[in-house]
């Protein structure tokens, strides 16, 4: 994808959907703890129809919310404040141009939805509405995957790269940025922008590339960006790919019509290991062991469920030991007959009490496993007050002091609760489960006692959801944003400019 810039000019001929009983579909989240209101929906289905509308919006000073595939708990796509929506789920397709074909990509197609492979180069051309399961069904077709493998399979991959997206795999590969090799960008005035990966940004063509360069330096030596992964807030830094201001900023500066990602060979050998103990802290020994010694095979995947979790998961896995108080999940690429019998004795010596090997040809009964958990916690909480969950990460370093600090919030609270996630990357999920709004609000205290934590701890609010229109009460009773716990009042007015200086980006 080369880097090229411009602007189409032209009239608005997209439908203008005001019927509000199809514009209610839009107006919250999976979270449904927001709940917008919007004029009208736009549904575009190419590059052009998606300008035109952002260009009448503009000239029309109408406020704009852009919509994916709904799967976000943050409410990024929920139009708080009014306006219109402009909903990305019908642009499936990416063209097939005669450049790209003598270039050695070629079209695969899905349940209408058409992406470009090139299976040498490990390339693919994706439309941003594709869901992640119907990306995985084409490139199983050619024997690649996409590597971050976030976890919700019904997310759409512009979504997905909106908000630097991360899974159980991410602790081996990465997150969503270091897979994204180009961009094509709607700004919100209806200028295109094509992104190549490689392109600083103070080389750019973009007037105000200079300047925001000067902003991002600035950012950076006001506070660095965390040592984790990092999905709260624009990503900033001196000497900057112009690609990463775009990357995780949840649709704040515009929408993707055109996303060109990494892919590698699939992995059709890897298995999967399900080590439970009965002491919590030889879990954690066991999990600490494995960073530090790297195994022959690549370890995909770490994955952590506490008792608590465990106990939910039960209902659907008789065969969770009853006495089990943690359990670690992980994924071993290829693994020999040696390297599998050493795991076997070096989890003997963390005194593993049972231990399930999932072969590669079950690997839907893993997946049934893991989704047990969510499913079972939305289940338990359609009749209580729903779930405060938090998404934070720490350094390596940092991780036991964390954790400490979340069971000691959720003992303080008295509040039923969950810890799990993605022990390899030190991002862990502790859901507290109220029963009421008076401990609902309990909860919302801990998670911002966590959050401060997290950030003292040189780590992130946000790992892998993103912040969205998220708010948080103080304990002087004031509400404020949610990044505003994470970045000083220097470095929000730095995102604010540079926001300001994006939109009135104009070629050359």
């Amino acid at each position: 994808m080369s880097s090229s810039y411009a602007i189409i000019f032209c009239e608005m001929t997209i439908k203008k959907i005001e019927d509000q009983e199809i514009i209610r579909n839009y107006l919250t989240d999976e979270s449904n703890i927001f709940h917008g209101h919007a004029s009208a929906l736009f549904l575009p289905e190419n590059v052009a129809e998606l300008a035109s509308v952002l260009q009448w919006s503009d000239k029309n000073d109408v406020l704009v919310s852009i919509s994916g595939g709904g799967t976000s708990i943050t409410g990024s796509r929920v139009p708080l404040n009014g306006g219109v929506v402009i909903s990305l789920e019908k642009m499936m397709v990416v063209a097939l141009t005669p450049k790209l074909k003598d270039s050695g990509f070629c079209a695969l197609s899905e349940q209408g939805y058409q992406i470009l492979v090139n299976k040498e180069s490990q390339l693919a051309i994706l439309p941003p509405a594709i869901p992640l399961s119907v990306l995985d069904l084409l490139l199983e077709r050619v024997g690649l995957v996409y590597p971050p493998d976030p976890t919700e399979l019904s997310a759409v991959i512009g979504g997905t790269v909106a908000t630097n997206a991360s899974g159980a795999r991410s602790y081996f590969y990465g997150s969503t940025r270091a897979w994204v090799h180009g961009l094509q960008v709607v700004l919100m005035d209806g200028s295109i922008i094509n992104i190549n990966a490689n392109e600083l940004l103070k080389d750019s063509k973009i007037k105000n590339a200079n300047k925001i360069q000067e902003l991002a330096t600035e950012f950076e030596m006001n506070q660095k960006m965390p040592n984790t992964k990092n999905a709260a807030g624009l990503f900033l830094k001196k000497d900057m790919r112009l690609i990463d201001i775009f990357i995780g900023s949840e649709g704040v500066l515009g929408a993707f019509s055109e996303i060109e990602v990494g892919l590698i060979k699939r992995i059709n050998n890897s298995s999967t290991i399900v080590a439970f103990f009965d002491a919590v802290i030889n879990a954690l020994d066991f999990v600490d062991h494995i960073k530090t010694n790297p195994q022959k095979e690549p370890v995909l995947s770490l994955e952590f469920f506490d008792e608590h979790s465990l106990k939910f998961m039960k209902k659907t896995h008789q065969r969770i030991p009853t006495n089990a108080m943690a359990a670690i999940l992980f994924e071993i690429a290829g693994p020999t007959e040696e390297t599998i019998l050493n795991i076997a004795e070096t989890l003997d010596s963390y005194k593993a009490i049972d231990i399930w090997d999932i072969p590669p040809e079950k690997r839907e009964e893993i997946r049934l496993f893991r989704h047990s958990l969510p499913e079972s916690i939305n289940e338990y909480v359609k009749t209580r007050a729903g779930k405060i969950g938090t998404d934070m990460a720490v350094p390596r370093k940092n991780f036991r002091i964390m954790y400490n600090a979340y069971l000691e919030e959720a003992k303080n609270t008295g509040l039923n609760y969950v810890l799990f996630g993605h022990i390899g990357d030190s991002h862990l999920h502790l859901n507290f489960l109220p029963e009421n709004n008076t401990q609902k609000q309990k909860a919302m205290q801990s998670y911002l006692n966590l959050a401060k934590l997290a950030v003292k701890l040189k780590g992130t609010i946000s790992a892998e959801h993103g912040v969205g229109k998220k708010t948080i009460k103080l304990k002087t009773g004031e509400t404020v944003p949610y990044l505003q716990i994470m970045y000083n009042q220097k470095n929000l007015k730095i995102i604010k400019k540079i926001k300001q200086l994006i939109y009135l980006i104009n070629p050359y």
